[in-house]
């Protein structure tokens, strides 16, 4: 399993439009490549957000985008999110990293 090596607040450039937008979620999959959602400003004007594979992104690097990426790590800690399509219904799974000590695995 290969994990995205991008980080969630940072900044990218879409490499095929030229739009530009933030890593708000990443992906990995077992038995697929992994993926990174971003959200941007389309050509239109619009306000757009899509999964995008890490080779179709172009990093933007700046003093301030790696702080706000920092933040949004320090911010994030490890979960696992996800859509879920059934049919006609689609939502979101988001579970947060529990802490070991906080489980009670014996039972009583």
């Amino acid at each position: 399993m290969k994990f995205v090596d991008t980080n969630l607040g940072q900044r990218v450039k879409i490499a095929i439009s030229g739009e530009v937008g933030t890593i708000i979620g990443q992906c990995v999959y077992l038995y697929e490549a992994p993926s990174v959602y971003v959200e941007y400003k389309a050509a239109d004007g619009s306000a757009s957000s899509s999964w995008f594979s890490p080779e179709q992104l172009e990093i933007q690097t700046t003093e301030d985008d790696t702080a706000d990426a920092e933040k949004a790590e320090e911010r994030s800690g490890p979960f696992v999110a996800g859509n879920v399509h059934n049919g006609d219904v689609s939502f979101t799974v988001h579970v947060d990293a529990v802490d070991i000590e906080d489980l009670n695995l014996s039972g009583g």
